[in-house]
């Protein structure tokens, strides 16, 4: 059984989780009509099309003008820049193979109810533009200076369709933090996952995310290489194709 507890809600490099109370997502594809007068069964056939991807969440209003890391930090320079966004998900405390909830998209509504003896809120939606993909956390870990090498997580078998990646790193003054998954057949000798790399981090609270094409071996690790500046947090996520 499964409770709301502990979960982690990033946004381009921010965990924004003290201030949620509630977040969903939704998953929907066209469905196309492909029935032809040779059907048989007597029952129209179907196909699916495009598919569409919502999240939205609710949090407790808090900003600050220092930091700019709060909720409504977050979401305003979100909603006004109209760009995507790297969202990334957990339902409880992260840990290597645990289930994350990644989109790529950008925020369509920002909302702040105002009543008298309420408690002011901060509501926002997101459509997923490039992903919306349930994968695992490979990492989510202080990272110092070096070259730090993930526990492997176990995929059960290898795949063939490629894979998405997400990157979070939450610091203050990175000069260089490159980050990159590879793959092994035996959990043993590992290669760089061809594509799975997001390099150059170094503004305070930064993202990125990338598509992978081609096979995924079975086991998969994160390492994350930090050339410049203090000790960072550092959060990737990976989801098979």
């Amino acid at each position: 059984m499964a409770t709301v507890k502990d979960i982690s809600f990033y946004i381009n490099g921010v965990n924004i989780a003290d201030a949620i109370t509630e977040f969903s997502f939704e998953g929907d594809a066209e469905e196309l009509d492909a029935t032809t007068v040779s059907s048989s069964g007597g029952f129209r056939a179907y196909v699916r099309g495009f598919k569409e991807g919502t999240l939205e969440t609710t949090g407790i209003f808090d900003a600050d003008d220092t930091t700019a890391d709060k909720i409504h930090d977050i979401l305003s320079t979100a909603w006004v820049a109209g760009t995507n966004n790297i969202v990334t998900a957990s339902r409880g405390t992260i840990s290597v193979g645990s289930t994350a909830i990644m989109m790529d998209g950008p925020q369509l509504t920002y909302e702040m109810p105002y009543s008298v003896g309420e408690l002011i809120m901060s509501n926002a939606t997101f459509r997923a533009d490039d992903n919306l993909n349930f994968g695992v956390f490979l990492m989510n870990a202080l990272q110092a200076a070096g070259t730090n090498n993930g526990t492997s997580h176990d995929g059960g078998a290898a795949t063939t369709n490629g894979g998405f990646m997400q990157v979070h790193l939450y610091n203050d003054d990175a000069s260089d933090v490159d980050v990159k998954i590879q793959d092994s057949a035996n959990n043993a000798d590992w290669t760089d996952l061809s594509g799975a790399a997001v390099n150059n981090l170094s503004a305070a609270r930064a993202s990125g995310s990338v598509a992978v094409t081609g096979t995924v071996r079975r086991y998969l690790r994160a390492v994350a290489t930090v050339t410049g500046g203090d000790t960072f947090l550092v959060t990737v996520a990976f989801a098979r194709g």
